[in-house]
């Protein structure tokens, strides 16, 4: 179904790729599930090796680590006027 589907590194995880899965030695009628490594990750501080999947676990409640929180500029208009009146929101 998907031809393409991207890897999601998790935000804590750095280093140097050791080995990515390209499906090498198979026939090409096996599938890859969500939870198979496909990705290795080697730390550089560690060098423990972290495997990663096509998925990766991050809490909602917990927010994403960034360097600053950008200001908003201009409202985000739905074109309903319920929801825009109730409930405002900023777009950026």
């Amino acid at each position: 179904v998907l031809n393409k589907h991207k890897i999601m590194c998790p935000p804590d995880v750095s280093g140097k790729i050791v080995k990515v899965w390209d499906g090498a030695g198979t026939d090409g009628k096996e599938e890859i599930q969500l939870d198979d490594v496909v990705l290795e990750v080697e730390d550089a501080r560690t060098g423990a090796i972290k495997e990663l999947n096509l998925y990766h676990y991050w809490p909602v409640r917990k927010p994403r680590p960034v360097v600053e929180k950008l200001a908003g500029s201009q409202p985000l208009v739905t074109g309903q006027r319920v929801i825009d009146a109730l409930f405002p929101s900023v777009l950026g």
